[in-house]
């Protein structure tokens, strides 16, 4: 155990070194950008459907009753507005997916203040709205997932609690072509959250256990595929404190699972804990101090920045209470900012139209379950490239004469410029580079045919440095010329600002010619005559 967290460390450590200029900074943040009204809203899922954007959120309880509506949500250009209004029971989440082209959701009705044995429902797309369409018998269901094996479609439904006992069964359904039948039955303990996630070519499925009755501190459980069905003894068993949600991610080749740890039945500020995996199982690769954690969510801004939002949901005292997002700096996870949310039971990250969103689940403020969940907005400003170039001397040269041209380079701006790339086409067969030197950031260089090329994995606001080429004119430049260097800087990340990405600096080289006239002196004889 303790090589293969050392281990971990490890890597994670040669990555930061490798990387850091690009990840010591943390700066995308997400603003305010909406408010919605909400009733102890528990989740929010978003979908898509012939290219309209949509937001279903799942309202539990308006605090005198859990038959409240959950309502869906569509994007109109601006702003998301209510598009349409389903009845749903003490409503936990939602889950979208398509079959065949049809799309369909389906909620997890949980309970209605007497009983928790609820039908949940599965509504289908009819072309302009969702209808019901199936109604399947749940015991305090509090979330459902999704997947497919082959071709082969899967429901796998969390049952917390039947009304006497929180040792129950969580049902697997398989899609026969028609709709969703019971496939397989899994022991469960106050179920929680399923995941469903592959590594290799096994297909895995972790349950979170929260409650058996009489302690919170439960194993929780990964259950791996074995062609016929999820194997009835699971292939690990985790630790866990009241665990509400898993949350599988990878970064690089590293496949990862964060459990948002609740309460441990005598507090809710306890560490939530993020697991790698080693080859077989999953080891324990991080602690974070959480309070009542309810949800984690990952996602990734840039293709190469990672985050996690924690949903803080209770600290003991109020749940007014900041949850928190962390980002990747190469071996661990980071705080990178804190916002305030009031019993936050959900995050979900979507993109679209170029933009990255995070919207929360407010479920309640200690008073009311009848408070505004929000979503907010990334506050991408672009990363500024700028690259300056000089040479010297600037008087006319001459063939055989030494030249120096200086590139000065920086980003402006304050998100990181990532895979930075200077390229100097230098003057060839003109020019002929003698020495090459810089100063400020590690640059990789490399020499092509036609140009030096500098590299450097990235550039924080303010960083940059100085590359000095110094060479001679070619000696046999057969007549005067105009000497252009032009340079260019590039990264990854879009910039608005493009017009100083490249540089150019000019020089005479003149080649003088000498014109050599000869004078022929003759002596001259004087003669007398008398």
């Amino acid at each position: 155990m303790k090589r293969v967290i050392l281990s971990c460390l490890l890597s994670g450590i040669l990555f930061l070194v490798l990387l850091y200029p690009v990840l010591a900074q943390a700066i995308d943040e997400f603003t305010e950008a909406q408010n919605i009204p909400t009733n102890g809203a528990m989740d929010w899922e978003f979908f898509t459907i012939d290219g309209n954007y949509y937001l279903a959120v799942a309202n539990v309880s308006n605090g005198t009753t859990h038959f409240v509506d959950s309502k869906i949500y569509q994007w109109n250009g601006a702003s998301f507005v209510e598009f349409q209004s389903i009845p749903t029971v003490g409503a936990q989440d939602w889950e979208f997916f398509t079959i065949d082209n049809n799309h369909y959701l389906v909620v997890a009705n949980s309970a209605d203040g007497v009983s928790w044995n609820l039908d949940s429902k599965i509504y289908r797309w009819n072309g302009t709205s969702f209808a019901e369409f199936q109604s399947i018998a749940t015991n305090g269901a509090k979330n459902w997932e999704f997947f497919t094996i082959g071709s082969n479609h899967y429901l796998v439904v969390a049952n917390y609690h039947n009304g006497s006992s929180f040792n129950i069964d969580s049902k697997v359904y398989r899609w026969n072509g028609a709709d969703f039948e019971v496939f397989q039955l899994i022991s469960t303990s106050g179920a929680e959250d399923w995941e469903f996630f592959t590594i290799g070519s096994d297909y895995y499925l972790a349950v979170t256990n929260l409650y058996n009755g009489s302690s919170y501190n439960r194993d929780s459980k990964i259950y791996r595929w074995d062609g016929a069905d999820f194997e009835q003894i699971p292939i690990q068993q985790i630790p866990t404190n009241g665990a509400t949600a898993w949350k599988y991610f990878t970064i690089g080749s590293n496949h990862y699972l964060a459990v948002a740890n609740h309460y441990n039945g005598s507090t809710y500020n306890i560490n939530s804990k993020i697991y790698q995996w080693n080859g077989s199982s999953f080891v324990e690769c991080q602690s974070i101090a959480t309070n009542g954690a309810y949800d984690w969510e990952y996602f990734t801004i840039g293709g190469s920045d990672h985050y996690l939002a924690v949903a803080n949901y209770y600290n003991g005292a109020t749940r007014s209470i900041n949850s928190r997002l962390y980002r990747w700096n190469g071996a661990s996870f980071v705080e990178h900012q804190v916002i305030s949310t009031t019993g936050a039971a959900d995050w979900r990250y979507f993109t679209f139209n170029n933009d990255s969103y995070l919207a929360v689940a407010n479920n309640n403020n200690d008073s009311t379950h009848n408070i505004n969940s929000k979503i907010y907005k990334a506050s991408l400003n672009p990363p500024d490239l700028s690259l300056h170039k000089s040479v010297a001397p600037i008087t006319p040269v001459m063939p055989g004469q030494t030249i120096t041209y200086t590139l000065a380079f920086s980003n402006l701006n304050d998100t990181p410029a990532l895979a930075v790339v200077l390229t100097d086409y230098v003057p060839l067969p003109t020019f002929t580079v003698q020495s090459v030197s810089s100063s400020g950031v590690a640059l990789t260089r490399t020499t092509t045919a036609t140009a030096e090329v500098f590299a450097v994995a990235g550039l924080n606001k303010g960083e940059g440095g100085v590359i000095t080429i110094s060479g001679v004119i070619d000696p046999g430049l057969p007549r005067s010329a105009t000497l252009i260097n032009t340079a260019v800087i590039t990264g990854t990340r879009v910039e608005t600002v493009t017009l100083n990405n490249t540089a150019r600096a000019g020089i005479t080289a003149l080649r003088i010619y000498y014109i050599y006239i000869p004078f022929i002196i003759k002596k001259a004889r004087l003669v007398y005559f008398p």
